[in-house]
């Protein structure tokens, strides 16, 4: 299992899904899965209390990503692709 912690919304996640998994997935809630056959994943997303920096006050989530018949270099591109659609740059 992959335990991240996200400066997003539960919206911003939302919309990022589509393009972060690049596939078809079901929502129930505060988890998302999908996959085919053999090979699934599946998203739980938790709401963490705000990162305030002065007047600032960013949103963010726990997010844990499971993985069912992945092998490990298959694992590793799902959370390239994941990252690459989710995380935030800054500077």
């Amino acid at each position: 299992m992959v335990i991240l912690e996200m400066t997003l919304s539960p919206a911003e996640f939302g919309r990022c899904m589509p393009a972060a998994v690049g596939g078809a997935f079901a929502v129930d809630g505060d988890v998302y899965r999908g996959g085919a056959g053999a090979r699934t994943w599946r998203i739980r997303v938790t709401a963490l209390p705000r990162l305030v920096l002065g007047a600032l006050a960013l949103e963010r989530l726990r997010v844990e990503v499971a993985f069912e018949g992945f092998g490990a270099a298959e694992e590793a591109a799902f959370m390239d692709r994941f990252r690459a659609h989710t995380q935030r740059g800054g500077g």
